[in-house]
C-alpha cells in the first residue's frame, strides 16, 4: 500500500471510529395499552411535569448511579422545563425512586438538533434508565407501556424514539413494541462540535 493510500485509510478508519449511528424510529399509536406487563406491587408509577411535584434530594440520589455532573447537567434542567415529563418508578417499600425515563412533549432545542420537527401529537421518548439492583424486575418493560399510554392519554397519534445502533436489545425491544425505522443519524463529534447527517426512511 502506497504511503497516501495509507494515509487515507488510517484517516478513514480514524473518521469512522468517530461516528456513532443512532437510529431513529417512530410508532403509530391507535389505542392504549390495556394489558400491562405485571410488576411488583411494592412499584409505583409517578407522572412529573413541574419542579414542584419532584422530591430534589431523592432525584438527585437517583442521579448518583448516573454519573456525579448528571443531576445538574441533565436532571434538574429537564425537571425545570415545560415540554419534558418524567414518568417514573417507586420503591414504595424503601420511598426510593428506581426508575426514570422521560417524554418530550414539544419540539426542544434536543429535538431540533436531531432535525425532527414535532407536530401537534407527536412526541418524544426519552433516556429511559433503572438503577441497578432494580433490573430484572419487568420495570423497564411496563415503563415502555406507561409511556406510550401517557403520550395516547394526551393525544398523541406517533411516538418517536432514538437508539444507539449498537444496542441491539434496545433496538429488538422497541421493534416489539411495533416501532418502525424513520431515520439513521449519523453523529460525527469533532472538537467539541457535532456534525449530524440523516437518512430519512420511507414509512410504508
Amino acid at each position: 500500500m502506497s504511503s497516501i493510500k495509507h494515509k487515507l485509510f488510517v484517516l478513514f478508519k480514524r473518521i469512522a471510529h468517530l461516528i456513532i449511528l443512532e437510529n431513529v424510529y417512530v410508532l403509530r399509536c391507535d389505542m392504549p395499552i390495556l394489558l400491562l406487563s405485571p410488576i411488583d406491587n411494592r412499584f409505583a408509577t409517578r407522572i412529573i411535569d413541574n419542579l414542584p411535584e419532584a422530591d430534589l434530594e431523592e432525584f438527585k440520589k437517583y442521579s448518583s448511579h448516573r454519573s456525579a455532573e448528571y443531576f445538574e447537567k441533565h436532571m434538574l434542567p429537564r425537571l425545570k422545563h415545560p415540554h419534558w415529563v418524567a414518568v417514573s418508578t417507586f420503591d414504595i417499600t424503601k420511598s426510593e425512586l428506581a426508575y426514570v425515563a422521560w417524554v418530550v412533549t414539544k419540539n426542544t432545542d434536543f429535538i431540533k438538533a436531531m432535525k425532527i420537527n414535532m407536530k401537534s401529537g407527536q412526541f418524544f421518548l426519552k433516556d429511559g434508565f433503572c438503577i441497578p439492583h432494580y433490573r430484572h424486575h419487568g420495570v423497564h418493560q411496563r415503563m415502555m407501556q406507561e409511556r406510550i399510554n401517557y403520550c395516547i392519554n394526551q393525544g398523541a397519534h406517533e411516538c418517536f424514539i432514538a437508539i444507539q445502533k449498537a444496542n441491539k436489545k434496545g433496538i429488538s425491544n422497541v421493534k416489539e413494541f411495533g416501532f418502525k425505522l424513520y431515520q439513521v443519524n449519523y453523529r460525527l463529534h469533532v472538537k467539541r462540535k457535532r456534525i449530524l447527517f440523516i437518512k430519512r426512511m420511507k414509512i410504508s
